[in-house]
This record gives structure tokens, sequence and C-alpha cells, in this order.
């Protein structure tokens, strides 16, 4: 799988802190060496990791990418545990760097389709950090897939960042939630414009989407719906979704957050969850 977009940006960020304080942390040289072979050489950069957490097994940055790696290998258990140490380790959050680990764990934890545990560390890391706009765009969008697949039959494998051929979706609000997660050769592609077509008699949303470099990829999204009679797609009866109980407390804001995109999530949150 190719990292080379995003291993850049994130290795900048990482270069930045080493080269200033770690609150009393030294990086190990084992952590350098496998920083500087992460785009190169994956297998000796896990190796060196490996080494460095031997090294320091309280340095949080070794967990940081050791838990890219895993989920790189798809070994979802190994990198949930990574990015876990990671947080717990970096109480002066580095650089932001815990901000970050914060991220790559809700992903992971989407990515086991646990929305509760998804949901339950989005919600902790926007109560520690509510003027970062990923997170809260990143607990948003928890709360936005738990509604849609729970209650609007959204495929749950969409959440998976890989680009597929065709998406089925039942509102055109999935579309843009859908292309938030895609990623090619490590980078996240944009929407650049929309337009629709017709094949073998439904109906289809393309999305054209660009990448920084200026690739572009055209994303097609088959309507499930009868786009000759309503344009927005089926949603279901928010109301009835956010007065259940018995649905999660993601799904119920997910319910709120459907009808209106600015609704504010703590005081929502503070109105659902137990006393």
């Amino acid at each position: 799988m190719a990292r080379h977009h995003w291993f850049t940006g994130i290795m900048l960020v990482w270069l930045s802190v080493l080269g200033g304080s770690l609150a009393a942390q030294t990086a190990p040289t084992a952590f350098v060496k496998g920083l500087e072979l992460i785009n190169s050489n994956a297998a000796e950069a896990k190796t060196q990791l490996l080494i460095a957490q031997h090294e320091d097994p309280a340095f949080h940055g070794t967990y940081h990418f050791l838990g890219v790696l895993y989920l790189d290998e798809n070994k979802l258990d190994s990198a949930v545990s990574c990015f876990q140490q990671a947080i717990a380790l970096n109480p002066t959050n580095a650089n932001k760097t815990k901000e970050m680990a914060y991220m790559r764990l809700v992903d992971v934890y989407l990515y086991q389709h646990d929305f509760e545990r998804a949901f339950a560390t989005a919600w902790e890391a926007f109560q520690l950090f509510p003027d970062n706009l990923a997170i809260k765009q990143n607990l948003h969008d928890v709360c936005l897939w738990a509604f849609y697949v729970k209650h609007n039959g959204l495929n749950i494998n969409y959440m998976s960042k890989d680009l597929i051929d065709e998406y089925v979706v039942h509102a055109i609000s999935e579309e843009y939630l859908i292309i938030r997660r895609k990623m090619v050769d490590g980078a996240h592609i944009y929407v650049e414009s929309q337009s629709t077509l017709q094949k073998n008699k439904a109906f289809y949303d393309v999305l054209t989407c660009t990448q920084a470099n200026g690739k572009k990829y055209y994303v097609m999204f088959k309507l499930d719906w009868d786009f000759n009679k309503q344009f927005g797609g089926n949603v279901p009866n928010t109301n009835d979704v956010y007065a259940n109980s018995s649905n999660s407390i993601a799904e119920r804001l997910g319910a709120l957050l459907v009808d209106d995109a600015r609704v504010d999530l703590k005081k929502e949150y503070e109105k659902l969850s137990p006393k």
C-alpha cells in the first residue's frame, strides 16, 4: 500500500518535534532511523521502531508509528493498542501529536465497525481539543455513519479508505460522508464538481475529485431513490431516531446533524448522557 503523501506530511510534523522540545523525552536513535525509512522500507522501519520500543518503552512517538504500520498491515487490534499507548504516554501533546493519535485511533475503530468505541474516543478528543476542526469533523462523521448505517441502509463497508467502482446511496449527504474517508496513495481526495447521468435506467451522481498533485478521480454513486420525484434522497424520520432512547447517543446525535450540521453537539450530548 502506498503511503508517500500521508507520511510526508506527518514526518514533517515529527521532524519539527524532534528539532524542538519533547518535554523531557528524547527520541531513541532507532526511532529516528525508523522514521527515515518509513517511505522506502516499511519492514526495516518497523524493525527499527521495535528496537526503539525496547530502548525506551515510554517514548510515545514509537507507538504512534508502529500503530500506523500495523494499520497498513491491517493488524487492527495491534494498531489500537499502539495508538492507545501513544495517547497515554504523551501528556504534553507535543506539537499536536496526541491529537493526531486520537484521529488515527478513531479511524481504526471505524475500520473495525465499532461505533461505540469510535464515538467514545472521538468525544474524548473533542473534549480535550475543542478548537481542532479536524477532530470536530471526525466526531460529526462518526455520528453520521452511525445514523446512516443503522437507520438508512448505508453499507458499513463504505467506511474503508479504498475507492471502489460504485457506491449505492440513499441520500446525497451520504456521498460526501463517503468521500471524506477516501484516500488514494495515502492522500485524501476532495470534491471539485458534481454531475448526474443515467445508465441502465438508473440515475448516478458523479463526483469529480482531485488531489493536491492535480490527479482527478471520478466517483460513481448510484441513487437508490426515484430521482424524478425526490432530489435529495430518502432519510428516515430523524425525530423518531432521536426520541428513541434505545438508540445509541451517536445515532441520536447523528439524527440531529442530518437536520442541522451546525448543532451544538456538546449541549446536545449533555441532554442525552446518563446523569
